[in-house]
């Protein structure tokens, strides 16, 4: 995951915004500082970012570490128990889902995603939620930001994209969506930017 340094938005956007949509880990989601992993629980966690297959993922984790499937649960709950709300970011959500459709993508895989949806209430916070793991698709890939412009039923310059990855935002962009790169660190400037965009 790539760090920001700015908010800044990469198309002319359609001034009738109808959806938001979030990157979960960065944006709404970030590690809670008290929490240190192990080395292999370290690696694992930077790992799962890339996961499209929930069992070949942890498969090959298992071989690998010669992780018993007791290990591989625990380590799961470690993993989705270390992250915090970015109560800024929450905030801002709280102050829009009335009047836009709202929804989450998620590069992950699909069984810590899940656990965050008990811990979090993501169901009744956002109007769809996506994860890689799910649906075999990751970010940047253009096909998973079809998929979620498809089932939100809005067109690109409809739709915002916050996220803290410049590989995706730029992606994003390029298929016309109002994409914003995101850094917890300059939520202000974050602010600043989304409001030259629409009336929030």
């Amino acid at each position: 995951m790539q760090n920001a340094t700015t908010c800044v938005y990469r198309k002319t956007c359609n001034m009738s915004i109808s959806a938001i949509l979030y990157d979960l880990v960065g944006p709404l989601l970030v590690r809670n500082p008290n929490v240190i992993f192990d080395t292999p629980t370290q690696e694992i966690n930077k790992r799962c970012g890339n996961a499209i297959n929930e069992i070949s993922f942890w498969k090959d984790i298992a071989s690998e570490y010669h992780f018993s499937p007791q290990k591989i649960g625990e380590i799961k709950k470690v993993i989705a128990s270390a992250y915090i709300k970015n109560e800024p970011m929450w905030n801002f959500h709280q102050s829009v889902k009335s009047r836009y459709k709202t929804a989450l993508l998620n590069n992950g895989t699909a069984s810590i995603f899940q656990e965050w949806k008990k811990l979090f209430h993501l169901p009744q916070e956002f109007t769809l939620t996506f994860n890689s793991g799910e649906l075999g698709l990751k970010k940047p890939d253009t096909k998973i930001f079809t998929y979620c412009l498809d089932k939100l039923s809005v067109d690109p310059q409809q739709c915002i994209f916050i996220d803290d990855d410049k590989r995706n935002t730029d992606t994003a962009a390029s298929l016309g969506i109002c994409a914003i790169l995101y850094s917890p660190q300059h939520h202000d400037a974050f602010l600043k930017e989304i409001r030259k965009i629409t009336e929030i």
